[in-house]
């Protein structure tokens, strides 16, 4: 079999291979895979050398198709070695023909040999056979390292491994994912109210809530009364604003006099709950 472009230019630069212009590939196909059983395979290719040597600049065009005759005769053993009349047949001439065209290529001498012999045998089936020089053997073509695959982060895996198994459209994957483990929703995918939500949530974090403390805050108390707290909790001056904030949140806490346009003395802030007071806190 004839495989010019089988394998990349690089392979044929791995250290030990062969330096010639043509080389026959001894490959093995396996009937099963993983089996001890299997059947020959050889195929020929091209090389830069065929180019870089020389050889193809220097060798007549017909010569160049008479020796191309030739190595088609590759059999899945890897041998070449066409009779004179499996040649004549192939290019449609006589025998006479066949032996006067290829002692051109006999007499042409590269790297000190003619780049095919001819054979004598017994049976009287002479043919034809290239040289050492002008094809390589080997058993395989080296085969670059692979490389390996790009890393992806958890969260890509759970949307690859869930779209692949359920078809399921990467936003309904997405917010599932971020309500499971308490994360933000994307912004991309996120509703007004997801939006209004994640805004909360950084801001109550901001303030020193663990991640935990402000997702069960945001399940239990309005949206409204969370965003009016920390708006007013720059005014109320608390020592331990995390603490007064989820005591405010939890109690209800009415806006600051300065918030109300109303100037109340320190006393009358004793509307608002003693509990936070005996737990600790400090306004």
């Amino acid at each position: 079999m004839f495989n010019p472009m089988s394998h990349p230019p690089e392979a044929f630069m791995e250290p030990g291979f062969p330096d010639t212009p043509f080389v026959v590939v001894n490959e093995r196909k396996h009937l099963v895979s993983g089996s001890a059983t299997f059947h020959p395979s050889a195929h020929l290719v091209i090389t830069p050398t065929l180019r870089t040597s020389g050889l193809l600049s220097s060798l007549p065009s017909e010569d160049l198709k008479n020796l191309l005759y030739v190595l088609t005769f590759v059999t899945p053993n890897g041998n070449c070695s066409p009779t004179l009349s499996e040649l004549a047949q192939a290019m449609g001439v006589s025998a006479m023909k066949v032996r006067l065209r290829l002692n051109r290529l006999i007499a042409f001498q590269w790297r000190n040999e003619p780049l095919v012999y001819y054979l004598e045998r017994e049976s009287g089936m002479n043919g034809f056979t290239p040289s050492h020089s002008l094809v390589g053997v080997v058993s395989e073509i080296p085969k670059p390292p692979e490389e390996p695959p790009p890393i992806q982060s958890h969260r890509d895996e759970i949307i690859a491994l869930s779209r692949e198994k359920y078809a399921r459209p990467r936003e309904e994957v997405e917010r599932e994912i971020a309500e499971l483990n308490g994360w933000e929703v994307p912004e991309q995918f996120a509703t007004e109210e997801e939006k209004e939500r994640n805004e909360l949530l950084r801001r109550l974090c901001a303030v020193g809530l663990e991640r935990g403390q402000a997702n069960e805050i945001l399940s239990q108390y309005p949206a409204e009364r969370i965003r009016s707290q920390l708006d007013w909790l720059p005014s109320r001056g608390a020592r331990l604003p995390d603490r007064y904030l989820v005591a405010a949140i939890e109690g209800d806490y009415e806006a600051p006099p300065r918030q109300r346009g109303v100037f109340r003395d320190a006393g009358s802030l004793a509307t608002e709950p003693e509990a936070f007071l005996a737990e600790g806190g400090e306004l």
